[in-house]
C-alpha cells in the first residue's frame, strides 16, 4: 500500500514565504508612505484654485523646466522619482509647488492698495487633514496586502 501526497500548494506556500522574506520592513513602509503622499497630492492638485491652471500644474515636480510646465506630470511618475528622506526613524516625502505665489494662495494675502485681504485656499493643509483621518485605513490596507499576498 502506497500513499501519495500531493505538496504542490505546500511548495507553492513555501515560495510566498521566500519573497515575503525578501520583501523587508522598510519597503512596507515605504509602500504605505508613497501612498499616503500621493492621496495628499491628488487632494491639493484637486483643491488648487484654477484661475490659469499654472498653480495645479507645478505641484512636486521641479525637475521639468518651466516652459514644459504645461505638461501634467502623473502621480504615479511623481511617485516613482519621489525621493523619501529618513532622519533617524522619521521617513518623509516632501510635496511642494514651485510657483512662487503658491504660498499666497495656500494661506492668504493683503490686497496691493492694503485696503483688503484674499482669504487662503488651504488646499495643501486640507489636503493633509484629510488623509490624517484616513491613514489608519491606508495603512492597514498595504499590511494587509502584504501579508494577504502571503496567505
Amino acid at each position: 500500500m502506497s500513499i501519495k501526497i500531493d505538496t504542490k500548494e505546500l511548495d507553492a506556500f513555501a515560495d510566498k514565504l521566500k519573497k515575503a522574506a525578501t520583501q523587508t520592513q522598510e519597503q512596507v513602509v515605504d509602500k504605505a508612505l508613497k501612498n499616503l503622499a500621493s492621496e495628499v497630492l491628488r487632494r491639493a492638485i484637486k483643491q488648487t484654485p484654477r484661475d490659469t491652471s499654472n498653480l495645479a500644474r507645478r505641484w512636486t515636480d521641479h525637475d521639468t523646466p518651466v516652459d514644459q510646465m504645461a505638461k501634467n506630470v502623473s502621480q504615479i511618475s511623481w511617485l516613482n522619482k519621489a525621493p523619501i528622506v529618513q532622519t533617524g526613524k522619521d521617513r518623509t516625502i516632501t510635496i511642494s509647488n514651485s510657483a512662487e505665489y503658491g504660498v499666497y494662495v495656500e494661506y492668504g494675502h493683503r490686497i496691493n492698495n492694503g485696503r483688503g485681504w484674499v482669504p487662503g485656499s488651504f488646499m495643501l493643509t486640507r489636503a493633509l487633514q484629510d488623509v490624517d483621518k484616513m491613514k489608519d485605513q491606508m495603512i492597514a490596507d498595504v499590511i494587509n496586502k502584504y501579508f494577504g499576498d502571503l496567505l
